[in-house]
């Protein structure tokens, strides 16, 4: 078989190769397929397709804590969540389910 590029092809010698009853190596050996290439493309066909739902972009939250005024005494156990242009001032002893659910509603909003 000759090399080839195109998931088409290579879905076919996936499944051809599953029906033989054959290893891998063992079919690859009788149809001239290079091995590597053989699992390479099964791979990448067989990976998870990304769902509507899912991205590949990252969205990034950050957490520093919040910078003290002299004037002012704040708790040094607080932290601060920016997520886009939205800033959230959490002391430690936060509903933790409620910061979540903030933090999702916030992270939909991100571009």
């Amino acid at each position: 078989m000759a090399r080839n590029a195109n998931p088409e092809y290579w879905q076919q010698v996936l499944s051809d190769q599953s029906a033989s009853g054959l290893t891998q190596i063992e079919w690859c050996n009788q149809k001239n397929v290079n091995i590597h290439n053989f699992r390479y493309w099964k791979g990448r066909l067989t990976a998870a397709p990304i769902t509507e739902n899912e991205s590949n972009d990252t969205k990034w939250a950050l957490i520093t804590k919040p910078k003290t005024n002299d004037t002012q005494d704040q708790d040094e156990s607080m932290i601060r969540i920016r997520i886009g242009k939205a800033s959230v001032d959490v002391a430690a002893d936060a509903d933790l389910d409620a910061l979540a659910r903030v933090i999702s509603i916030l992270m939909q909003h991100v571009q």
